[in-house]
């Protein structure tokens, strides 16, 4: 058979669908390799986007909140906080960890997760009344901030204040159970760096908060004479990071970015619930152990963190002086299940599209002979002057199409010949009339009155300047209506500011009045204060005076007690003495009495030696009773010696004793003295302060005064305006004015009031 015998309704739609088959195979397969390509680029792109972007918010969220605990550090609520509770915390009795831990943890009234709510506990003590003072400026910190914890600790390491009160609170951080603590390095760096200067301690368990992770932020406090006082340091929130890190925007289903550290720590959650916890080991590919050493890397077809098959990107981020890698990771099943459905839609595409084809092609055949036949008809109608018929196929684009699209315009064109004259009639009369009703509405507008709008439709053609006009001379009829409310309600408001101005004047005025009362009175209290100073000096000088002769009254006490002693050993050797005597008076007595019975043998030959014997045994006898009184004597002299031995003694040591406590009483009374001249200084500070405040208060109430007649002249003003509208005629325009930032014909509602 000729192929010149098929008929065309049978060629053709083989021929298209052979045809399409071939390119759309091709072009599939192609484009499926393409595609895969592609989106494996474009998912590269996408995670390097992404971590380019929750790389800087991270960085962005540290600098920012280390930048703010810097700034916090030097406000002076800050310093005078540390200062305060430093005072106080030096006064409490017996155990401090204790007693603070009772008042503000066992006895807070308030649920675990509210105990930061409770300002103050019930006991009148200086430590209490200073955190009541403080504890919702730090709270205030602590939720502005989204902090976990915010701290305050002197120089000796003592945790004066925390927000949450966990059981590191008032516990020493160089000596105390937490001294190895994250926290703790960060309070000894912190005193080691520049003021102004942050320390930054990685994220690790920390103990009082249930070992959960926990990163601090901490820099030194200086006083007004620049000497550090203490530090002030932060904890990071659970789970901040991950919050900036973590979001699930544009990970689709499998995507993941994680915080990577040095160690392999994870620092930030997964945001699936079945993978890692923040400080979670992990085992990461070649690729992001590189990118540690070269700052950036890249990887695909290699597994990830969790062991999938994946393609990832990592890149380095400076967190306050420390380098952590952020992850990001799409697994591959997701990404070619992409290709695949795109690839089964392409096939699904391919077999519609021939089905189409075979079903065009068996009708190609038909669009050949009846356009022909409808073309040759309309031509003989054509030709008969005939135009009421359509011409067929005129929107094909085929030659067809051109053939019919051509004979329609030559039907067009003898039907134009005929309608011309009657149209060039009409449209005279329609442009008359428009004419003439735009020129008396004109001349209404340059009279004045916007009352009266075009109501006679025009033709067609014309018909859109009745609307322009229409729409104008509404709308300037609505503005000139809201300008006159507006002038009233300005003129209103005006007004009533200068008579809030004229009160706001006068209570300044009073307030000048009591600032300088004030004023004087902190005066007062400023001299009284110096005058105590001066006393407690005076009385300092004395207690000094009356411990020097104390110390004199010592030494010669001390003297008198060697001198007694002296005397109680001399006493000891009359004794010995008397005792020498006392025998040599008995030895006499004795010979007195040999020698009398000697010269009483001899007869009257001793009488003689017998007198003097007894004249010497009464001798030796009397010497014996004076031996014996001054024996008597000398004990009773002993013992009294002995008595006053042990009184000058019990002397010495009161005196001693009094010596000890006139140092004490001179000590606290320079203490006292010290803290007298601190307070006046405050109080000339405050005094100061006060001075100033009252000159501004008196250049506010110039300012006042100066604003109320700004007042007046602006109502002034408003008044004039409003006049001046009053020569304008307009309709009541309740619902609808225009709006003065658009440049077409659109309406907003009307102000009606301010």
């Amino acid at each position: 058979m000729n192929i010149n015998d098929i008929r065309m309704t049978a060629k053709l739609p083989v021929a298209f669908v052979l045809l399409s088959l071939s390119v759309a195979l091709s072009l599939s397969w192609l484009n499926y390799k393409d595609f895969k390509s592609s989106l494996l680029q474009q998912t590269q792109a996408k995670l390097e986007i992404l971590t380019v972007e929750r790389s800087l918010a991270m960085e962005n969220w540290f600098e920012s909140l280390d930048s703010k605990v810097a700034s916090y550090a030097s406000d002076p609520t800050v310093i005078q906080a540390i200062q305060g509770f430093n005072s106080t915390f030096g006064l409490l009795m017996d155990d401090p960890v204790a007693d603070l831990h009772k008042a503000y943890i066992d006895e807070n009234p308030n649920p675990v997760g509210e105990k930061d709510l409770f300002d103050r506990a019930p006991a009148s003590i200086p430590y209490n009344f200073q955190h009541e003072n403080f504890h919702p400026f730090f709270r205030d910190i602590k939720n502005r901030l989204s902090l976990y914890d915010v701290f305050l600790f002197d120089t000796d390491g003592n945790l004066l204040y925390s927000v949450y009160k966990e059981t590191d609170f008032a516990t020493n951080f160089l000596t105390g159970p937490y001294a190895n603590s994250g926290l703790a390095a960060a309070f000894e760096t912190a005193l080691t760096i520049p003021v102004g200067k942050t320390v930054f301690n990685d994220i690790k368990p920390y103990e009082p908060s249930y070992g959960a992770p926990a990163g601090f932020i901490a820099t030194p406090v200086e006083n007004a004479q620049g000497t550090i006082i203490g530090v002030f340091a932060v904890q990071l929130a659970l789970g901040a990071v991950s919050d900036v890190i973590a979001r699930a925007d544009g990970l689709g289903k499998t995507g993941e970015l994680t915080m990577l550290a040095p160690d392999m720590l994870a620092r930030s959650e997964s945001r699936f619930d079945s993978r890692h916890s923040t400080l979670d080991s992990l085992t990461p590919n070649q690729s992001v152990i590189d990118a540690f050493e070269t700052g950036a890397s890249t990887y695909a077809n290699d597994v990830n963190l969790n062991g999938a098959l994946s393609i990832g990107v990592a890149r380095v981020i400076d967190i306050l002086g420390k380098d952590w890698v952020l992850v990001g990771e799409f697994e591959l099943s997701e990404v070619y299940a992409i290709a695949k459905q795109e690839r089964n839609k392409v096939f699904v595409l391919t077999l519609a599209a021939m089905l189409l084809v075979a079903l065009v092609g068996s009708f190609i055949s038909k669009t050949f002979t009846d356009p022909l036949t409808s073309i040759v008809q309309a031509m003989q109608k054509i030709g008969d002057r005939d135009y009421s018929f359509t011409i067929p196929d005129t929107r094909r684009k085929d030659e067809i199409g051109d053939l019919s699209r051509t004979l329609e315009l030559m039907a067009d064109r003898l039907r134009a010949f005929d309608q011309k004259l009657i149209e060039e009639n009409e449209k005279a009369d329609a442009q008359r009339y428009a004419v003439d009703e735009l020129g008396s509405g004109l001349r209404r507008l340059a009279a004045g009155d916007f009352t009266k709008p075009l109501e006679q439709t025009f033709a067609a053609e014309y018909d859109a300047l009745r609307a322009d006009y229409n729409n104008s001379v509404q709308s300037v009829g609505s503005t000139i209506q809201n300008l006159k409310q507006f002038s009233t309600m300005i003129g209103n408001q005006t007004e009533k500011m200068g008579e809030e101005a004229q009160e706001l004047s006068r209570r300044t005025e009073n307030q000048a009045a009591t600032l300088e009362e004030t004023a004087a009175a902190i005066d007062q209290i400023t001299s009284k204060i110096a005058e105590s100073t001066q006393e407690l000096k005076s009385a300092e000088k004395l207690i000094y005076e009356v411990d020097e002769d104390a110390k004199k009254g010592r030494s010669v006490v001390e003297n008198t007690t060697s001198a007694m002693g002296e005397i109680e050993k001399s006493s000891k050797e009359i004794g010995s003495i008397i005792r020498v005597v006392d025998d040599i008076a008995f030895q006499t007595n004795l010979l007195a009495l040999n020698a009398g019975v000697e010269a009483a043998r001899a007869g009257d030959a001793g009488r003689g030696f017998a007198v003097v014997a007894a004249e010497v045994r009464q001798l030796a006898m009397r010497s014996t009773e004076a031996v014996s009184q001054i024996k008597e004597l000398i004990t009773t002299s002993a013992t009294n010696v002995e008595t006053g031995v042990a009184l000058v003694r019990d002397t010495e040591g009161m005196l001693l004793e009094i010596v000890k406590r006139i140092e004490t009483i001179s000590t606290l009374i320079a203490s006292v003295s010290a803290g007298a001249t601190d307070q006046a200084g405050s109080i000339k500070e405050i005094n100061v302060g006060v001075t100033n405040l009252d000159r501004v208060t008196q250049q506010n109430a110039i300012m006042v005064d100066n604003s109320t007649n700004n007042v007046r002249a602006l109502q002034s003003e408003a008044a004039n305006l409003l006049e001046l509208l009053k020569l304008f005629t307009v309709a009541e325009y309740d619902d609808t004015v225009v709006s003065f930032s658009s440049r077409n014909r659109s309406t907003t509602p009307a102000v009606t009031g301010a």
